[in-house]
């Protein structure tokens, strides 16, 4: 027997932020644990710096522009 995931997949798609709230703090409570909470937040922080990259590079935004919009040239 196959389960029927058409009411999961439907509340999903309804509320992707909270899904993907509880699974990023599952992710960092697990991490915590496993980790300690220094090492954990370090981690944490690694993977959100990477996610943004990622991000800009599948937007085809260059990197120079990335960190020019960070760290602005001086005047």
């Amino acid at each position: 027997m196959q389960p029927n995931w058409e009411p999961f997949l439907t509340w999903l798609s309804k509320n992707r932020g909270r899904a993907i709230g509880a699974a990023l703090g599952f992710a960092i409570g697990l991490l915590v644990i496993l980790l300690g909470f220094w090492r954990g937040l370090f981690l944490a922080a690694c993977v959100w710096a990477g996610w943004m990259l990622g991000s800009r590079v599948d937007a085809h935004e260059s990197l120079t522009d990335l960190i020019n919009r960070l760290l602005p040239p001086g005047e």
